[in-house]
């Protein structure tokens, strides 16, 4: 019990003395070379997709425009593939 009496004066004594107490280092300003190597931010786009057959609004998706590039690039590939293939892998009329 004397032991966190002394603990708990020895904090208030250390937090009353202005000399004691460590502040933080500023942090250093940021210069315009840090600005330049910064990588570009990929805006958000949103897009309304409409199920087919629908009559009512759709559903608003917003991603990164990286993202929809790839998902149409994924989906040209498909597209071709199905094409090169002839009338698909599952066609039964042969």
């Amino acid at each position: 019990m004397i032991t966190i009496l002394a603990a708990a004066g020895w904090l208030l004594a250390q937090a009353a003395d202005p000399a004691a107490v460590t502040s933080p280092a500023p942090a250093a300003p940021v210069t315009a070379a840090a600005d330049t190597t910064e990588k570009p931010k990929d805006p958000l786009v949103c897009k309304t997709e409409v199920p087919l057959g629908s009559r009512l609004g759709g559903k608003k998706t917003c991603l990164p425009k990286s993202v929809w590039e790839q998902q149409r690039r994924e989906s040209r590939d498909a597209a071709e593939n199905v094409q090169r293939m002839g009338r698909g892998p599952f066609d039964t009329s042969k």
